[in-house]
């Protein structure tokens, strides 16, 4: 799945996610630009993998429950 903030969260706090992978651009956005909204309780997560390529670098996180 790929998403916004808020339906990324909504499938958080339903616990129906089971890895996540966040991509890494090197451009700051600013603007208070949120990752996660309203995630209800705290998502532990385990880093399982990274990869780079060129400038983009990509975290691959298991969530643990």
């Amino acid at each position: 799945m790929v998403g916004g903030a808020q339906i990324i969260a909504s499938f958080l706090n339903q616990g129906a996610v089971d890895e996540i992978i966040i991509s890494i651009i090197p451009i700051l956005l600013g603007k208070e630009i949120s990752l996660f909204k309203n995630i209800e309780n705290e998502t532990k997560l385990e880093l399982v993998k990274t990869k780079k390529f060129d400038q983009l670098v990509d975290l691959h996180y298991k969530v643990l429950k």
